[in-house]
């Protein structure tokens, strides 16, 4: 699909009759490309991705004439949309970022939104910072939410074992507007914790959090703030996350 100095070239069909014929030559016009980067998030890498694995899933949903390439970029085309569809897959917050601020592309993101903090991204779904503040720039929450987010204690925090952000109790209580429907359902609830009452081994994800005034929580869900949004020019044409 390539012709060697950069420049993506796609097949045409050719019909071409035999000498003293007297239908016609036929060329058809080019197929219009369209670029998906497709995202995987966290929990949703392509090798555990089981029936929705591509090219296999694509496969058995509209035929065998899907082809993979050497660097692992999938292409289709599509004789009824006149269209040459051109797939790769990435795993890296960078590589995500990247295909926000392209051209033309079209964006999907596979996985979940971390009770809204947004897209997550890592190696692999071992517990550790990958499900949260992230090691480097290719992991961790792409964070797009509510400037304060409602995590489950139990669930999520002592599950994947992360360092998190806590409001602290010498803050005012966050404002309900900016905060996510997670927390806004047990606002009433939100009172200020001192970390003696919190759940065991959760002292061990507050980081440098400054513990002496407690923490707003509520039973199950202990407010963290999400002041580090993700920022990037979106130029492509399309984003769709699910």
């Amino acid at each position: 699909m390539s012709n060697g100095n950069g420049n993506d070239t796609y097949s045409r069909t050719a019909s071409r009759q035999a000498e003293g014929e007297d239908s016609s030559t036929g060329l058809s016009p080019d197929y219009e490309v369209r670029k998906i980067t497709l995202a995987r998030g966290i929990q949703f890498h392509n090798d555990t991705a089981e029936d929705y694995a591509i090219p296999d899933y694509l496969v058995k949903k509209i035929g065998s004439d899907v082809t993979t390439l050497a660097d692992g970029t999938i292409t289709y085309n599509s004789d009824a949309q006149h269209v040459t569809f051109v797939i790769t897959q990435v795993t890296a917050k960078s590589d995500f970022k990247t295909a926000l601020e392209t051209a033309g592309i079209h964006v999907v993101y596979c996985g979940h939104a971390r009770f809204g903090e947004g897209m997550c991204f890592g190696d692999n779904d071992s517990p550790g910072e990958q499900w949260g503040n992230g090691t480097d720039n290719d992991t961790g929450d792409w964070r797009v939410g509510f400037p304060f987010i409602g995590l489950p204690v139990t669930s999520d925090i002592l599950e994947h074992q992360f360092t998190i952000n806590p409001v602290s109790g010498a803050d005012s209580k966050p404002d309900s507007s900016d905060c996510h429907p997670h927390v806004r359902n047990v606002y009433s609830q939100l009172q200020v914790m001192d970390i003696s009452k919190f759940d065991s081994g959760l002292t061990a994800y507050l980081g440098s959090a400054d513990t002496s005034n407690g923490f707003w929580r509520s039973p199950n869900f202990l407010p963290v703030t999400s002041s580090s949004l993700a920022r990037a020019v979106l130029t492509c044409s399309v984003n769709a996350f699910g």
